[in-house]
Order: structure tokens, then sequence, then C-alpha cells
């Protein structure tokens, strides 16, 4: 018995939920955020009291965070971001053409990455799986392509949303739904799917069921011919999202 109580009573190297570590202290993260936000509600000249009254809290709870005692969640960071008018200053340190410029190039860098990394990934796939066959160099390469294409689409008409509704909230749950409903877009009929720029990468493969053996549970998929059309569509709708998200940038008041 007595074992038992010693062993609930020993403490545990595990930090609490509020994000401290072992011994009390602040996080060295939560202390940088904090110092962040301490930084510019300075070089706004937002008071704690003030920007307490904005999120609703007590400038203690101000204090706390700028301290890195309290772990701040992603919900009131973005808040303190909105609040503190951070593309208000964002606008007003750099042009407008820099800074659309900056986001489109780190988006679409984001994407190309991640389209090689998924065409790497793919490769090691097949050899570990034990493919020996020559990997066909044509349809590989317009497979990167589509998909490249369709993920900067996609990317642009996120930014655009974000732009018309000054919050990425909308754009999340467009891309959410939106990626549901592409999911899907493969049972549609084509003519359907085209409407459905989230399942492209569908219309756009250059395979496709060939036969399917209820039997056994076997698919076998075979070749068909490339969507040039549908691919030249997706560049020019990308293009056409770029230039509206742009011209909201340059246009938008603040």
């Amino acid at each position: 018995m007595d074992n038992n109580n010693h062993g609930l009573s020993e403490k545990t190297d595990r930090p609490s939920s509020r994000g401290r570590l072992p011994d009390g202290s602040a996080n060295p993260i939560d202390i940088h955020v904090g110092n962040r936000i301490r930084s510019r509600r300075a070089l706004l000249g937002i008071s704690q009291e003030k920007l307490a009254k904005e999120l609703g809290v007590t400038f203690q709870q101000i204090q706390k965070y700028e301290r890195g005692m309290n772990r701040i969640g992603a919900s009131r960071l973005w808040d303190i971001e909105v609040k503190g008018s951070t593309t208000k200053l964002l606008y007003t340190l750099q042009s407008r053409r820099s800074l659309f410029a900056g986001k489109a190039l780190l988006g679409t860098g984001e994407v190309l990455l991640m389209v090689t990394l998924e065409m790497a990934v793919s490769i090691l796939l097949g050899r570990v799986q034990g493919y020996t066959e020559t990997l066909p160099a044509g349809p590989f390469v317009y497979t990167g392509i589509c998909t490249l294409a369709v993920d900067v689409m996609l990317f642009f008409s996120e930014l655009l949303l974000m732009l018309i509704f000054d919050n990425p909230l909308p754009a999340l749950c467009v891309g959410i739904v939106g990626a549901l409903i592409g999911l899907f877009s493969a049972f549609m009929p084509p003519l359907v799917s085209y409407f459905v720029p989230w399942g492209y990468f569908v219309p756009l493969s250059c395979y496709e069921v060939a036969l399917w053996d209820q039997a056994t549970h076997t698919v076998t998929y075979g070749p068909r011919p490339y969507s040039w059309g549908l691919l030249a569509f997706t560049v020019v709708l990308a293009a056409i999202l770029f230039a509206a998200a742009w011209r909201m940038m340059r246009d938008k008041e603040v």
C-alpha cells in the first residue's frame, strides 16, 4: 500500500498541460513567441491594456503570454495577428508587388518541392515493392507536370479566397470540402468531373482501370491518351487566378 502511494506521489518528467518544463519554468519556444508578440505590439504602439481589450482577456493574461508563462493557442495567435493589423504593417514596409511576389514564389516553391518528393517517393516505393521494369519517362514526366499544374492552380485559388475574406478560414474550409469532392470525382461521369478542379488529377491521369477481376479483386491498369486540352485549361486557369489574386492585393484598401 505504501509503495502504491509512493508511486502516485512521484513527479514525472512529462511537461504540464500549460506547456511548462518539468521544473516549472517557461518553455523556450513560448518565451520566443512571447518576445515576438511584445516586439510587434511595441512597434505598433499598442498597450497591453488595449490588446487585452481587443482580444477579450485581461492585461495580466497578455503579460503572461509575453513572458512565455502561458502557452498561446493557434486561434489566439491569429486573433493577435488580426488585431495587431499585421497586413497593414506589411503593406507599409514593402511594396505590394514584392509582397505578392514573395507569397507567390514561396507557395509555388513549396508546391514544387512536394511534387518532387512525391515523384521521388513513388520511384522508391516501386523499387521496394520489387518492380524492376524500366520507368516510362514520358508518362512519368507528364504526370509530374499535371500534378504541378493542378497544385499551383489550387494554391492561387486558396490565396485569392484569403485575400477576398481577409481570413484563412474560408479558404481552409473550401480546400477541405473540395478535396473530399475531388476524391469522389473519380466515380462521377466524365463530364461532371471537369467541373471539379480539386479532382483534375483523375481525368489528367495517363492511366485508367482496364480490367477489374471481381473474383480475385485484382485491378489491371492500362494507358490512355494524354489530356493535353485539360492540361492547357488548367494552366490557363492558374494564370487567371494568379492575375485575380494580384489585382485583389494591388487594389485592396487597408
